[in-house]
């Protein structure tokens, strides 16, 4: 398979919006560089089935094996990439499934599939959301199956990089606040995320904001925001307060825009003649 269908509001999937609450952007790039590297080892004899060795595949993604298996754990539980562990040849083997990859593959192997089936796979699409596998991808060297891999050692072969940049992210504590996401999820605000906000727009009272965008998103439930698109709400709403002036009053001796412009207008004024 050469490539995927992919579809534009992938982003707005419920499940794709809780991996993105739950991991980060790195739910999502999970989700779909799994199904990258399963298109390209698609076999329509048996397809939407594929199975790795572990050291192999974990060399796929960019942060630490136990983060991205607790990423795939989500997605086989939610029913859209199963997962089953297993030993081949003393070799750790992974087995992915996901049926639906059949539903958006690329036109030859649709026509491959409907020569062994004798049906279309458009008569069963799913709105699972998939992108195209990329050039390097396509161009890579074929992925070993568990049962051609003939030693441990070729599968190190495999460069994994420098692991000090495979950074797990660590426990953020209990939520600072809470944004209610389109899907209904509530998207969690962190300190440190509060802490970068307040040193981009110091003129900003964060927190008190935050609860203003909560309370607006409750009123207008239809101008709720993807889990891709809140942070960029975020930014935009803090950055709208920024430009206005600020929402604080400065404390360490420091005066927002707009009460700087009110003391350069009244720098002139002088007070009226006693009667």
């Amino acid at each position: 398979m050469k490539w995927l269908k992919h579809l534009v509001d992938s982003g707005d999937d419920p499940d794709i919006g809780e991996a993105i609450v739950r991991f980060g952007p790195y739910g999502y790039y999970v989700f779909f560089r799994t199904l990258e590297v399963m298109a390209r080892e698609f076999d329509v004899a048996n397809p939407g089935v594929n199975t790795f060795p572990v050291d192999y595949l974990r060399k796929k993604y960019t942060q630490r094996w136990s983060f991205t298996r607790r990423a795939l754990e989500f997605f086989s539980s939610k029913g859209r990439i199963k997962i089953e562990f297993g030993v081949d040849n003393g070799l750790e083997t992974i087995t992915l499934n996901c049926p639906k990859l059949r539903d958006l593959c690329d036109e030859y192997t649709q026509k491959q599939l409907k020569g062994l089936s004798g049906q279309s796979p458009d008569s069963h699409r799913d709105t699972i959301g998939i992108h195209s596998v990329s050039e390097e991808e396509v161009d890579s060297p074929d992925v070993p199956s568990a049962s051609s891999v003939p030693s441990p050692a070729s599968v190190l072969e495999v460069p994994l990089g420098d692991n000090s940049t495979h950074v797990e992210p660590q426990d953020r504590g209990s939520p600072i606040e809470q944004l209610t996401l389109n899907t209904g999820v509530e998207y969690p605000v962190y300190q440190d995320q509060v802490d970068e906000w307040a040193r981009l727009y110091p003129a900003v009272d964060v927190i008190q904001e935050l609860k203003n965008m909560r309370g607006w998103l409750s009123a207008n439930p239809t101008k709720r925001k993807t889990a891709n698109g809140v942070l960029r709400f975020v930014n935009s709403w803090l950055s709208k307060r920024q430009d206005s002036g600020g929402s604080r009053q400065m404390t360490d001796g420091r005066v927002s825009a707009k009460t700087a412009k009110t003391i350069d207008n009244l720098k002139d004024w002088r007070p009226p003649d006693d009667q």
